[in-house]
């Protein structure tokens, strides 16, 4: 009998749910490059903007990769292969051709609502600034059907479906690493990657490298342009490769995670030195200190989410396993609904807060309401999530 592991599926949802609640902050921060600009900002929201930022997107490849370990071992690497072409290319190719133009439909129609505003006229300007000069073959294409829907600066954008292309990359390392290491003599070695309570000596520093690397310095960088950005990938190789390392190991299940109390209380010291001091007072050092903050603070947050969630829905409960189910189309549909509707609210007189909270709530209702009506049962929920039975009420 195969084991399901639902407090790691209910994980990966959460980190996918988050990803809605961090866009919908969005517009309320100062962030030219987005199309919805509120009229009641606050630079606070990015405290929880950079918190969550630190943490999500490194759970959501850890978990991938433990489930990759998963199938691999028990599928072998042709079903593996055929099972992600299946659950990530094919989602990252169909969902870009659907949502990537409704997104610069946004972008127009926040042009068009927030015409005369200032900092719409910001974000005009930069857009313009980045244009390549008259002549060139992007601006040949400027009037093109595939330029107007596709290409942002003359290349393909893949937006919030980077993950979907990063993880293209590192499955295909997986396999390979995967067959080559399968012959040499390294179980034990692996069950003490896996297993030892020494775990943060070594994940710590190698983090601490990759995020020092990056340009941001607490958190992943984002790049959504299909050049990969090769620390970038790197980095999420650690917590993908970490993932995959877990799987199999009782060590994992019995002792990582349990004193998730403490992995929380001490990720607060980590989040205060990377975001709130150096925003506050100009240091020294800050170019070591925030990253090593960074690394603390993201392992810190991944060992005490995985306690979290295997104390509270290690069993199975139909209504999580169904909005874990439900997670991975609200990620990939969210995009350009949450950004009509926080046009919508823009210029409301009403409470940041209050406004966050309604677009939130809204474009989740949406959201779930498309998903249990027009995709959980048809060929569109089966390609993301496989065939799902449809229920038989009795009369």
């Amino acid at each position: 009998m195969n084991k399901r592991y639902h407090d790691l599926d209910a994980l990966r949802a959460f980190a996918m749910l988050l990803g809605i609640f961090l866009h919908g902050m969005i517009s309320f921060v100062p962030t030219p490059i987005w199309p919805a600009q509120d009229v009641n900002q606050s630079e606070l929201y990015g405290i929880p903007l950079a918190a969550i930022h630190g943490f999500r997107m490194p759970i959501f490849f850890f978990v991938s990769g433990f489930f990759t370990m998963m199938m691999w071992k028990k599928h072998g690497t042709l079903q593996l292969l055929a099972h992600r072409f299946k659950r990530i290319v094919l989602p990252l190719v169909l969902s870009g051709i659907v949502f990537i133009p409704l997104w610069k439909q946004a972008k127009i129609l926040a042009e068009w609502k927030y015409d005369g505003r200032e900092n719409i006229e910001k974000y005009v300007e930069k857009e313009e600034s980045t244009e390549k000069p008259v002549g060139t073959p992007v601006d040949k294409e400027a009037d093109s059907w595939l330029a107007r829907n596709y290409l942002t600066g003359g290349q393909f954008m893949t937006l919030h479906l980077w993950f979907l292309y990063d993880l293209i990359y590192l499955v295909a390392g997986f396999v390979i690493l995967a067959n080559v290491l399968k012959f040499l003599p390294l179980s034990s070695f692996v069950a003490w990657l896996a297993e030892s309570p020494l775990r943060l000596v070594w994940l710590i520093p190698l983090t601490y490298w990759a995020q020092f690397n990056m340009a941001e310095q607490f958190g992943a960088d984002t790049t959504v342009v299909l050049d990969p950005n090769w620390i970038k990938l790197g980095y999420f190789a650690i917590f993908f490769g970490y993932g995959a390392i877990c799987f199999g190991h009782s060590g994992f299940i019995e002792k990582i995670g349990r004193r998730w109390p403490l992995y929380f209380l001490l990720s607060i010291p980590a989040l205060y030195v990377g975001i709130i001091l150096f925003e506050t007072a100009d240091l020294e050092f800050e170019k070591e200190v925030r990253p090593f903050a960074g690394a603390c603070y993201v392992w810190l947050m991944i060992f005490g989410l995985i306690g979290v969630f295997r104390k509270f829905f290690s069993n199975e409960n139909p209504k999580v396993r169904y909005l874990s189910d439900s997670a991975y189309w609200l990620y990939l549909a969210h995009l350009p609904f949450i950004q009509v509707i926080q046009l919508w609210v823009s210029e409301w007189p009403l409470p940041s807060l209050i406004k966050l909270i309604f677009v939130c709530v809204v474009t989740t209702a949406l959201l779930l309401a498309s998903y249990r009506y027009l995709i959980r049962y048809t060929w569109v929920g089966t390609l993301m999530n496989g065939k799902r039975a449809k229920p038989h009420y009795s009369s």
